[in-house]
């Protein structure tokens, strides 16, 4: 008896050598590395570009459905802050009208960057327009009192000089009533060539 307990304690105490020992010989693994996270990349897609002749006429789309732009789509709360700069507007002579957007012309722009907007207002509003790149850094912003009816305003050619050719960049937009309430808003997607007349638009879009 006294024999068969040495013999099981011999064999326990070996067998806990064995895993001590194991245990000890083990390297420990380093956790593997998260995987990256694309989406965290802070690059905006633009697609989509409606373009326009010299008359403010669409002449088709470039890169995919332009739906979109220049019509009134709700704003996301990031998207309205590149429209949430300080302007030295008065509120006085501005009405409860509505508004339309009708076009950026011409789509792409030529080098010399001469470009017009028009829209149109029931009453006298408070429009409010910034541009930006697809990195989301504003390059321009504008804020003016329309007039009733049809508009169609220049867009000075420094409005541009930040602009890179032959990348497509976006305009955002929002139409303000007296109140301050916002009854046309969105966004619209443009390129600037390097030619000052492009003969074949499309080349004016990477």
């Amino acid at each position: 008896m006294i024999n068969k307990l040495k013999i099981s304690a011999i064999a326990f105490l070996i067998s806990l050598t064995f895993f001590t020992c194991k245990k000890d010989d083990e390297t420990p693994v380093d956790p593997p590395d998260p995987p990256i996270d694309t989406m965290s990349i802070d690059t905006l897609q633009f697609e989509g570009v409606q373009m326009t002749d010299f008359n403010g006429q669409p002449i088709g789309c470039f890169g995919g459905d332009c739906f979109d732009d220049w019509s009134n789509v709700t704003l996301t709360t990031e998207e309205l802050t590149y429209l949430d700069f300080t302007d030295s507007l008065s509120s006085t002579d501005l009405g409860m009208g509505m508004a339309n957007f009708i076009s950026l012309y011409p789509n792409p722009i030529g080098n010399t960057g001469n470009v017009f907007l028009a829209y149109e207002t029931t009453e006298n509003l408070k429009v409010k327009l910034a541009i930006i790149n697809n990195q989301a850094e504003i390059l321009w912003t504008l804020a003016l009192n329309t007039t009733t009816g049809f508009n169609n305003i220049a867009i000075a050619n420094a409005a541009l000089n930040e602009v890179e050719r032959k990348e497509i960049h976006r305009m955002y937009y929002a139409f303000y009533q007296q109140d301050g309430t916002i009854v046309f808003s969105g966004y619209g997607d443009f390129a600037v060539c390097v030619e000052d007349f492009n003969p074949l638009p499309s080349s004016c879009f990477q």
